[in-house]
């Protein structure tokens, strides 16, 4: 089986009335569930996002990093930051190619294919986890940033010039986000990668647009952006595994 026949969009639970009578050791209607089934397929199939989600997994993950890449086109069309040109290139590539590659790999695990095992325990944490830990090395690195001739202590107090910074990533994270909902086929495995993926390409985001530099702002303002959205969906899918079964 391809992961291209699988499709979300028809609730499994809908079926149970449908397979009712052979439960109790009955003869079902085979008619009847096969209307029943495509009638299910019929109305999922007039969905909008059903194309999206009936296509293959390399092109779900394609078009989520041409999302990715259009929300970082737009910003430096729209707004880079005034020192641009001042960012040595080797730095610059050396910083956005490390998101870039945490970026692939969000977009990845947040469109698995379904018919893959499932993660169980620390598993499903685990790369959230380590770009979290390697965004907060990255922003820690000694000298990427030293270039950088503004620093937060000539802009105001920490929350001044942190707060607009986190709010403008974590806004244009939301697209990813959303795009990468809209093509997940349903693993709630994939919430959490895809809020991954967009705190990560806030944070890349703002390294185009924000000229603002030293450790406390890129903690506060940048870093946070990934915590967010990383440590909110984690309580979320604890609350969702920790709500009682029906």
């Amino acid at each position: 089986m391809t992961d291209t026949s699988l499709n979300d969009d028809v609730d499994r639970d809908s079926l149970e009335p449908l397979l009712g009578t052979a439960q109790d050791g009955g003869v079902a209607d085979l008619d009847a569930l096969f209307a029943g089934v495509s009638k299910q397929i019929a109305t999922a199939e007039k969905k909008p996002a059903f194309r999206l989600k009936s296509q293959a997994s390399s092109t779900r993950r394609m078009l989520g990093v041409l999302g990715f890449l259009m929300v970082v086109g737009l910003t430096l069309v729209t707004g880079p930051r005034a020192d641009l040109a001042d960012y040595p290139p080797h730095l610059l590539a050396m910083y956005l190619g490390s998101f870039a590659v945490l970026v692939l790999g969000s977009i990845t695990m947040a469109l698995r294919p379904l018919h893959r095992p499932a993660l169980e325990g620390w598993r499903r944490w685990a790369f959230p986890i380590l770009c979290v830990v390697a965004t907060f090395g990255l922003v820690l690195i000694p000298g990427v940033h030293d270039h950088v001739a503004m620093r937060p202590g000539e802009a105001g107090g920490l929350l001044s010039h942190a707060t607009p910074c986190a709010t403008y990533g974590f806004a244009l994270g939301l697209p990813i986000y959303a795009l990468l909902r809209l093509l997940d086929r349903g693993d709630s495995l994939g919430r959490l990668h895809a809020a991954c993926a967009a705190g990560l390409a806030g944070n890349v985001v703002l390294e185009l647009h924000c000229p603002v530099g030293g450790s406390s702002h890129l903690l506060a303002g940048h870093a946070m952006v990934l915590v967010v959205y990383v440590g909110g969906m984690m309580l979320i899918e604890w609350a969702l595994r920790m709500r009682p079964s029906k």
